[in-house]
């Protein structure tokens, strides 16, 4: 009885949804001349007493029947709404991959600046040894070259440091650019 009452419900509820699509976006699209009268004679079928005495296979295949008919004279409107249905899942596809774009160029612009910032910052360190190297040459020649080459290990050491800063940075970049 329960699947008899589910199947009525399907049907009455497929005749009112039936009714409704002349109203909405592309309903000029429906041939309701043909409509109209298959949706009437659905009606008055679903209130008589055969459908009344009618078991659930015999609902089943009412709706199944109307079902066909409705499609038929509702292909048009259906396939407007399938075309835009379609058209939109386009210009969202396109607007992700724009999104997705400009996601890898913003990580890899982001990647391009660490790199050069830590070239810079390398370059700097490099020049600062270079500088101590020098001061310490000219330390070695009065006498003071002990003192100055503590600092140029210490230099050596942030230029090291420098190195492995910036070879991490550009194997985090690269995982990002991968990753995006």
């Amino acid at each position: 009885m329960a699947a008899r009452s589910a199947v009525f419900n399907e049907l009455e509820g497929y005749v009112l949804e039936s009714r409704g699509l002349s109203s909405r976006k592309h309903g000029g699209k429906v041939d309701v001349a043909k409509l109209t009268p298959l949706l009437d004679e659905a009606e008055d079928w679903i209130y008589s007493e055969e459908a009344e005495a009618a078991s659930a296979a015999a609902l089943s295949e009412k709706l199944a029947s109307l079902r066909a008919e409705v499609e038929a004279a509702t292909a048009a409107y259906r396939e407007a709404v399938a075309a835009d249905k379609a058209a939109e899942e386009s210009a969202l596809e396109a607007a992700s991959a724009a999104a997705a774009a400009e996601r890898a160029a913003a990580v890899e612009a982001a990647a391009a600046a660490e790199a050069a910032a830590l070239e810079r910052a390398r370059y700097e360190e490099e020049a600062r040894a270079r500088a101590l190297h020098d001061a310490a040459e000219v330390a070695a020649a009065r006498g003071e070259a002990e003192a100055l080459e503590a600092k140029l290990e210490v230099a050596a050491l942030k230029l090291e440091e420098a190195a492995a800063r910036e070879a991490a940075a550009v194997r985090e970049a690269a995982a990002a650019r991968e990753a995006a």
